[in-house]
């Protein structure tokens, strides 16, 4: 009797936490373009790369099930399918996003739909609430993202017409910044649940460039009582915003370029400079290197500031085979010492930064279009 009363207490425990855990039951459907596997990746800050912690097989009809494992330190996941080849860690902005959010918060068995050509924005979950309700933050961005795209495609049809396009868009891009911060805000002001709360600290994280005020962070996790979990914890001690490198004085570095021709940070001889620190395994990286810094690169040659890129791969090898297919034409460099990159504790990138010409930081930012804006304002333009 005791055997079996034992028997039927485990039984008991393993059902009720198989209960307590989050279930996924979904279909993708397929695309030759993408991996048939999501990769589940944990967020512990904002900013810094998400933990992989599983992947998930899909079937060749799309379908796919899987339970989240009971993780004292996760809340937040990014399930993210990549392109064929290219890594789990690459990632694409505008209407081919393909990753989204997902809360163990909540428990149970939830259905997801959607197309692997559009992961992000085709997502329909049923079943449940709150995961649901996590897809507020995804509908404030859609203004922003058209408006991405139509720039996109406008300097894919005419490239010698890139500046004219970024320019008649960016006030349109702003308004619209400013509208989904607004929107944000106003979901985190009455917010109560601890998923709404992160999910918004980092959808209004990314809106303002990777920076939000202490007093605005403390205002929204006053409501979080979850400290075991890292990603609280790290918001809780006012980590959510990168560190701000404004007044930095940078050394005189040694860079070498593809051709292993040595330079000094100093040998580029200009009022200001733009240094761009990106990798060749970062698909924002490579997606800039196609799109936005072409027309960026452009305008700064007309204003004689140079356009440093500077490559944070361990791998060289893949580093310059990244410059050749996306046939760049501004500086290319590493810098075998990597002082840049303790001083500045690059982590989240692309990271671009303006320093003036004695190598004082003066200005930082995650997006190209931000930099002109800056440079515009500082040439009195």
């Amino acid at each position: 009797m005791k055997i079996l009363a034992f028997s039927l207490l485990l039984f008991t425990l393993s059902q009720s936490l198989s209960f307590a855990q989050l279930t996924l039951i979904g279909k993708i459907q397929p695309s030759e373009k993408w991996e048939p596997k999501l990769y589940v990746l944990r967020i512990d800050r904002f900013g810094y790369k998400p933990a992989l912690v599983d992947s998930i097989l899909i079937k060749k009809d799309g379908s796919f099930r899987y339970t989240f494992e009971n993780d004292p330190q996760g809340i937040l996941y990014e399930l993210r399918q990549p392109i064929k080849g290219q890594g789990y860690m690459s990632t694409r902005s505008g209407f081919e996003d393909h990753w989204f959010y997902i809360t163990t918060e909540e428990k149970g068995t939830i259905r997801l739909m959607a197309h692997a050509d559009s992961l992000y924005y085709s997502l329909k979950i049923s079943g449940g609430q709150l995961n649901r309700k996590l897809l507020v933050y995804r509908d404030f961005n859609r203004p922003l993202e058209k408006i991405a795209r139509v720039v996109n495609d406008s300097v894919s049809s005419y490239p010698d017409k890139a500046q004219y396009f970024k320019e008649k868009y960016i006030v349109k891009a702003i308004e619209e910044m400013d509208k989904s911060k607004s929107k944000i805000t106003s979901v985190l002001d009455t917010a109560s649940n601890t998923s709404i709360i992160l999910l918004g600290l980092k959808n209004l994280f990314e809106v303002n460039f990777g920076k939000i005020s202490k007093p605005e962070i403390e205002k929204y996790t006053a409501n979080l009582h979850t400290d075991e979990i890292l990603l609280v914890k790290n918001c809780k001690e006012n980590t959510v915003g990168e560190k701000d490198r404004v007044g930095i004085i940078l050394p005189d570095v040694s860079l070498r370029d593809i051709q292993g021709v040595r330079k000094n940070l100093n040998d580029f001889d200009s009022k200001f400079k733009v240094i761009d620190f990106w990798a060749s395994w970062c698909g924002p990286c490579r997606q800039a290197n196609k799109t936005s810094l072409p027309s960026l690169n452009s305008y700064l040659t007309k204003k004689e500031i140079p356009l440093i890129a500077i490559s944070i791969d361990r791998d060289e090898v893949k580093w310059k085979e990244a410059v050749r297919k996306d046939k760049t034409n501004w500086y290319q460099g590493v810098e075998p010492g990597r002082t840049l990159n303790k001083i500045l504790d690059v982590q989240g990138i692309p990271f671009y930064i303006v320093v003036d010409q004695n190598n004082k930081v003066i200005y930082e930012s995650n997006v190209p279009i931000m930099l002109e804006r800056f440079l515009k304002e500082k040439l009195g333009e």
